[in-house]
């Protein structure tokens, strides 16, 4: 396990320096940002524990992005791992809603803001860790969403959408991030 956080340290510090050297100061900072939630989804692995059986493949730990976004760049270049004694496997879904149960983490991607919100509902109970960076996520229903606050990605949590989806989310998790609650 710590060789395979050490490879996405290396992996996050390369975006960083490709980063330093590009004269698009815009383009680095959404790559960095995109390192750096790939790096939180993958992490999100060791601190969440999963209730109910996987409905994916035998043998594997999903984590799914659905809708184009900027993540599935550096989620798709992790390196192979083993996940809670699976093999870990990235799938990026494009716009397919067919197989979302499948997925043990599901991110949804900027192009499913319309749809973010029922889709999060449709998947309580699932077993699905679903994560956006869609604004007030979390609050819409979604179990973990990031937010921008002061040049940091924070992370919120509804405890409630995450007991609902199946999932116990670690203490040491918790501390560090804000709670929230659903919007009628």
């Amino acid at each position: 396990m710590q060789d395979h956080c050490h490879k996405l340290f290396l992996t996050a510090a390369a975006a960083a320096l490709a980063c330093a050297l590009l004269p698009r100061a815009a383009s680095c900072a959404a790559a960095k940002e995109a390192e750096v939630k790939a790096a939180y989804i993958y992490n999100f692995t060791q601190f969440v524990e999963w209730e109910v059986p996987a409905a994916s493949a035998a043998g594997h730990f999903d984590i799914c992005v659905l809708g184009s976004d900027p993540v599935a760049g550096p989620l798709s270049a992790l390196p192979e791992a083993e996940v809670r004694g699976k093999k870990l496997r990235v799938r990026l879904l494009g716009d397919s809603e067919e197989e979302l149960r499948s997925c043990r983490i599901l991110f949804l991607g900027k192009a499913k803001r319309g749809r973010a919100r029922g889709l999060a509902n449709a998947l309580r109970g699932a077993g699905v860790l679903t994560v956006s960076d869609l604004p007030g996520f979390a609050r819409g229903a979604g179990v973990i969403g990031f937010a921008a606050e002061n040049n940091k990605i924070r992370i919120e949590i509804n405890l409630r959408a995450a007991r609902e989806a199946g999932l116990k989310i670690s203490s040491r998790l918790l501390e560090v991030s804000r709670l929230v609650q659903d919007r009628p």
